[in-house]
Formats: structure tokens, sequence, C-alpha cells
């Protein structure tokens, strides 16, 4: 599956989830997307367009540090983007 978010969606309203399923609880980091208020039809109403990212679950436990990685690799690429706009190189 791909996903596409625009520079343009992104928000800095970002929160840390947990949904408890069985005996289990699940951990996610969530970026809201912006979104046209003519879409809200009440101030509870949340219908918000969202990216959800669930940290995996392996061997009975959350694995937090595949999630961090992924983020991590995400900064290196963007920061190794810019440095190639500076030169010249970059997108």
């Amino acid at each position: 599956m791909r996903i596409n978010v625009y520079a343009e969606e992104l928000t800095n309203d970002v929160v840390f989830i947990s949904k408890q399923v069985d005996w289990r609880t699940f951990y996610g980091i969530r970026m809201f997307l912006k979104s046209p208020e003519a879409l809200h039809h009440r101030a509870d109403d949340d219908d918000r367009s969202a990216v959800t990212f669930w940290v995996p679950w392996r061997g009975g436990k959350n694995h937090h540090d595949e999630l961090r990685d992924v983020f991590n690799a995400l900064r290196c690429a963007g920061d190794a983007a810019e440095n190639d706009e500076t030169t010249g190189r970059g997108f």
C-alpha cells in the first residue's frame, strides 16, 4: 500500500496513542493532517484525516526501537536531500 501525504497537508498536531486489545496494549504515533473546517459539523466532531504509525508487536512485547529507526531514517533522508539541494544536486 502507498500513502501520499504532501507537505501542504502536514500540521504540528501529533499525538501518542494507545489501544488495548485483549491483554495487549498497542502504541502508536498519530499525525493529523490539515482538514477543511467545512467537514466538521460540531465542536466535538474530530473526523480529521490522520496517519497512524503503530509500534510493531512481536515476541510478546512492543518494539519501539523499530518505529524510532523508521523516523530516524526519514530524518536522515531529509537531511541528505536538504544538503544536496544546497549543493545543486537536490530535488
